[in-house]
């Protein structure tokens, strides 16, 4: 018999342990899920309470203090604060901070370590005094407004606060020409559907299977734009407003959106109002309020392959092989889980993926300039200690999370019975680089990046007390690995391997949901050793609190059984499907309140564990699960989304959402989409879709069928057409990350942003920006090869013919589409710096000269501007960089800045010209033009070869 590690033994031992069954949730094997009730005593009638009066109010600096004390108790959801200290303080001119806290300071505060935001201390210093923005308050009952001149932009008048332990209450009226965006992660409409009945938004990070609308997914940021549109419509304001709690909550819209509600679980309020008053502008201070996103390096903007089910190393070999065969430029190959021995992180399974084979696989991808990435999730397979160092090393370091009597808590993910680290524990960061250290070595698995999973964090336990052995039976979990196999075909680049035959017999069947969201293990009898003997802890408020925010997982549909048909909340306890909410770590935190931030925090060790291995290198990591200011550390992957058409639409709004609202540069969703089986056409329409977004990685379920763009060839056409437009436009995206870093502008942005004063664009989510400058409008139907896409007030450019297109705020429909196209315009007033041609590898592409494309505004204004920022693509601190605007002004054209980083410039192409004109470089003597094109109205200056070292001007004549 093994012995399991003492501190493992304790838990798992209780799962075991005898004891009654608990009958209710036996019995939701036929009812369904059941909500418990909550031990602690509440009145539920929220609309009873008085709220309190501000008493000591003081000047503070530019802002106020005051002492909130309780007018009558409320018990809504338990017992009040009877005192609560408001601060009033201006961050800077355009952020007006309200900060309201329990006067004892037991209330529940995001640690000040864990992002860019302002701290208490702040609190006590003058604060900006030239700001649009005002507070006043009324005394009793407190309420308050901020005004911005004769706009009120946030007033609680009517609706007094309520702040008890486990719920916190306050909320403002809405004008009737609020648009609402944010409150992300959401798959809802990009312009917040709030005049609909019972709309909610609910934070609460969790495993979302199919990524649903109308729950809550996998990340919490709970910040909002409001755009207002004057009546007249000659003018229009912005507005932010971010809380930082991370405590789950909803955010209701009652009486058809005329009020905005937060109904929090517990914590304190600390509020800040931006004052924009443009939309970029107030994506730009939410950016920098919560910490601009990280820049990622160059190669990271390439193609990436992945699929979960990649059998073992040769699939992953004849992958490579077949992308380069077919002539489709692969950056980076992906390993998911099927890697790892068992499913426990930091280990191969040593006949399948032999460490060995997977070195050739990194050494054959470093030799032509590629990459590899794997799959690390946080959960640790419960396996006997001396069978699994990684676990033995964590436990000694005592970085494991724990229950109240010492032992590592237990839950059910992809090995079966796992522990978790706990993230704020002091030695936890050191233990995880370490990990890394040892397992992703240069000279076996040197990875280039980074994926992090099911990081919410996930687990399988459909209920608190759920038996994990028996959860982990029903899953079949960790799976039976497949039948070795020799290698069956040569493999080009590999001439290394072993050739031989196939065994006979299938492969052992390890099919696996990527994300548990069926109730199907609920309706198995639970009997003896398996059934739930766990204490469900019912007197526990941590576990069971008074208020249920609406965490919603799906019930399967008799359709497809997989949990993503019936989003019509089925609301459950807090602590199914994750870690438990009573887990007191050792920060003294609880989960209930930090359960939103675990993700956030894996996030933060796993940079500190990519520094470590590639000191002064730009980490990628791409992640799922995100709070406020993950962007700062990560990139976004946006889930387990599904192989249709309504979910490749969907993707448009969820990038534009995540970068626009969420302080994410880079984001993007599996192109062809996860689960499910993809077609042909919807497979080559999303080479063409993915490509415009940050993040390009095909990527699908072990159930599915592979999808790899070279198997279709429809695909595989539409997938080279992409990429070498990407790659041409590839330094356009890098120098908008680049900026983004710089000051928060997003690198996506909703059509509106250009266009404020437009209200057709306000619930535009099928069409945007790339790089804030090109209009993207993809076709959106199957089997259709046109689009119907709103152009507004503006002059467009096609991007591939630069034929100007004259918007006039209509519809305009885009014919005879072929697969390989998608309709994007390059808004008037943009200078593009394109490499002139495209490259198999983004190493290779960074040698290609640049070409100049100069759009002007119109045909009566020939402005234009564009930036170039260029160096070498991979340092945290370059120590070359260009950095350039090019500016046209009528026929002058002038490039000015930094020219640290060797560039050379082969071509202009002058759009929206009528007539050919020569060009005159630095006084210089005048050329003709190479081409002129009077259909397309372009005057292209090909061979320049000019080195760009020194600022420039060009003058057309």
């Amino acid at each position: 018999m093994r012995l399991i590690s003492s501190a493992l033994s304790l838990a798992l031992a209780g799962a075991a342990a005898a004891g009654p069954l608990f009958v209710p949730r036996q019995e939701a094997a036929e009812v369904g899920p059941v909500t418990i009730p909550s031990p602690v005593e509440h009145s539920g009638n929220a609309t009873a309470c008085q709220g309190y009066r501000a008493v000591d109010v003081q000047q503070q600096g530019s802002g106020l203090s005051a002492t909130l004390e309780l007018i009558a108790p409320c018990g809504a959801y338990g017992p009040d604060y009877e005192r609560l200290n408001l601060r009033v303080h201006y961050h800077n001119s355009n952020d007006l901070r309200v900060h309201i806290a329990d006067a004892n300071g037991t209330a529940h505060v995001v640690n000040e370590t864990l992002g860019g935001w302002p701290t208490a201390a702040d609190l006590d210093g003058e604060g900006a005094t030239d700001s649009p923005l005002n507070f006043t308050l009324v005394e009793e009952p407190f309420s308050f407004a901020v005004t911005r001149g004769e706009e009120t932009l946030f007033n609680t008048t009517g609706k007094p606060l309520i702040f008890e332990e486990q719920y916190v209450y306050v909320g403002t009226s809405l004008p009737a020409n609020a648009s609402v965006y944010g409150f992300g992660a959401h798959n809802d409409q990009l312009q917040l559907p709030i005049s609909e009945a019972n709309y909610t938004r609910t934070l609460w990070n969790r495993d979302a299977y199919g990524v649903p609308s109308r729950t809550n997914l996998y990340g919490s940021t709970a910040f909002y734009l409001e755009h207002r549109i004057a009546e007249d419509g000659n003018s229009s304001s912005a507005h932010g407003v971010f809380l930082l709690n991370s405590n789950g909550m909803d955010i209701k819209f009652p009486e058809e959106g005329r009020n905005l509600e937060y109904h929090i679980l517990g914590g304190i309020l600390d509020l800040h109002f931006l004052n924009g008053p443009s939309p970029v502008e107030v994506s730009k201070q939410y950016s920098s309020l919560a910490g601009n996103p990280a820049s990622v390096p160059y190669w990271g903007l390439g193609l990436h392959q992945c699929r979960y089910g990649y059998r073992d190393v040769i699939d992953v070999a004849e992958v490579i092989a077949n992308y380069s065969a077919a002539g489709i430029p692969l950056e980076t190959q992906w390993a998911d889980i099927d890697y790892m021995d068992k499913r426990a992180i930091f280990t191969t399974n040593p006949d399948l993926w032999p460490v060995e084979k997977m070195t050739d696989i990194v050494q054959h991808l470093h030799s032509r300039d590629q990459h590899f990435i794997v799959m690390v999730d946080p959960a640790m397979a419960a396996l006997p200690a001396d069978e699994y160092p990684s676990l033995a090393r964590s436990e000694e370091q005592n970085v494991l999370l724990k229950n109240e009597d010492g032992s590592a808590y237990t839950g059910v993910v992809w090995p079966g019975a796992t522990v978790f680290p706990d993230w704020s524990h002091p030695n936890t960061t050191a233990w995880w680089v370490d990990e890394f250290q040892r397992f992703f070595t240069e000279d076996t698995i040197d990875i280039s990046g980074v994926w992090l999973d099911m990081n919410e964090a996930a687990s399988f336990l459909p209920y608190f007390e759920a038996n994990r052995e028996r959860v982990s039976m029903e899953q079949n979990l960790p799976p039976t690995p497949p039948a070795v196999r020799a290698q069956p075909r040569p493999i080009d680049g590999f001439p290394e391997w072993q050739v031989g035959e196939t065994p006979t017999g299938g492969a052992a069947n390890t099919s696996q949901r990527r994300s548990m969201t069926s109730w199907d293990m609920l309706s198995l009898r639970q009997q003896d050793a398996l059934a739930d003997t766990l204490d469900p802890q019912l007197s526990d408020k941590w576990l069971y609190p008074p208020y249920r925010i609406s965490d919603r997982r799906a019930a399967p549909s008799a359709a497809d059984g997989e949990g993503v048909g019936d989003a019509t909340a089925i609301s459950k306890n807090i602590s199914d499907f994750t870690l438990a909410t009573n887990l007191q770590l050792h920060s003294g935190e609880r989960e209930y309140s930090v359960h939103n931030l675990y993700g956030h925090r894996m996030v933060m060790a796993s940079r500190e564990a990519m520094l470590a291995r590639r000191p002064g290198k730009k980490p990628l990591l791409i992640v799922r699960s995100t709070f406020s200011g993950t962007g700062r550390y990560g990139s976004r992957w946006l889930g387990d989304n599904l192989s249709t058409w309504e979910s490749y639409r969907e993707s448009i709004r969820q990038v534009v959402g995540a970068t626009a609202f969420e302080a994410t540069s880079v984001a993007g969703a599996d192109a062809g989409g996860f689960g499910g089986n993809t077609t042909e056409t919807l497979l080559a329409r999303w080479a063409g879709l993915a490509a415009w977004s940050g993040f390009y990685r095909n990527h699908n379920g072990d159930t599915s069928r592979p999808q790899e763009f070279y198997r279709f060839p429809l695909a595989a056409e539409a997938a080279r057409a992409a990429i070498d437009l990407r790659y041409r436009l590839l330094d356009v995206f890098y120098t908008s990350i680049v900026r983004a870093e710089r000051d928060g502008t997003p690198t996506q942005q909703p059509v509106f942003y250009n266009h404020p004063e437009d209200r057709t664009t306000l619930p535009i989510e099928t069409q945007w920006y790339f790089a804030g400058k090109i209009l993207v409008s993809p076709v959106l139907e199957e089997n259709s090869t046109s689009v119907t896409a709103y152009l507004p007030n503006a002059t467009y450019y096609d991007v591939q013919t630069l034929t100007p297109l004259v918007g006039e705020g209509r519809n305009v429909t885009f014919d005879n589409v072929g697969y390989s196209t998608v309709p994007a315009h390059i808004l008037g007033g943009t200078i593009l710096p394109m490499r002139a041609e495209s490259a198999n590898t983004t190493t290779a592409l960074r040698t290609k000269p640049f070409s100049l494309v100069v759009a002007p505004r119109s045909a009566s204004n020939s402005s234009a501007v564009g930036e170039l920022i260029l160096d070498d693509g991979e340092s945290l601190e370059p120590e070359a960089q260009t950095d350039v605007v090019f500016r046209l002004d009528n026929n002058t054209l002038s490039a000015n800045g930094t020219w640290d980083y060797e560039a050379v410039l082969a071509s202009i192409v002058f759009a929206g010209q009528t007539a050919s004109r020569s060009l005159s470089i630095d006084g210089g003597e005048a050329r003709q033009p190479s081409a002129f094109n009077e259909t397309s109205q372009t005057l292209r200056f090909d061979g320049l070869n000019m080195t760009m070292t020194a600022n420039w001007t060009a003058v057309l004549a």
